[in-house]
């Protein structure tokens, strides 16, 4: 039953290392038990997505992020930011049919849509993160083929 899962939960399951359920919704997330994720997602969440990225949408320097695996929880705040992190990191895994090499190099090289700025130089805030989905909606519908 979904209120029984928690927000690390939602987060393992987008970046592979949890249950492999269908998304979650937004409302479901939002309703969760617990809303903040503990320390210990946020050490698996940066074996899965480049460290100076998670770092970097938790406003951190990186060499403090590991700091921050043994807390109990993250603020809310950063709890949210992982989240939607991690929602878009499993947007852009089912965009590029789970290769990552491929997604690593898109990641990395710079984009004409994106005002040649690298998708990974945006990932790291909110309104960044928004227009790398209108990036992957654009490639879903075969914009940029």
């Amino acid at each position: 039953m979904m209120a029984e899962r928690t927000l690390d939960d939602v987060v393992l399951s987008r970046i592979g290392t949890g249950s492999t359920e269908a998304r979650v919704s937004y409302l479901a997330e939002a309703t969760l038990q617990e809303p903040r994720l503990a320390g210990k997602t946020l050490r698996a969440v940066a074996k899965a997505i480049p460290r100076e990225v998670v770092a970097r949408s938790i406003d951190i320097n990186v060499t403090n992020l590991s700091k921050l695996y043994s807390r109990k929880h993250l603020t809310r705040v950063q709890s949210e930011d992982i989240s939607d992190l991690t929602a878009l990191w499993q947007e852009m895994n089912e965009v590029f049919m789970g290769d990552g090499e491929t997604l690593r190099e898109w990641l990395a090289d710079p984009l004409p849509a994106l005002n040649g700025r690298a998708p990974k130089e945006l990932m790291q805030t909110l309104p960044g993160r928004k227009a790398l989905r209108e990036i992957l909606d654009s490639l879903r519908q075969g914009d940029f083929a």
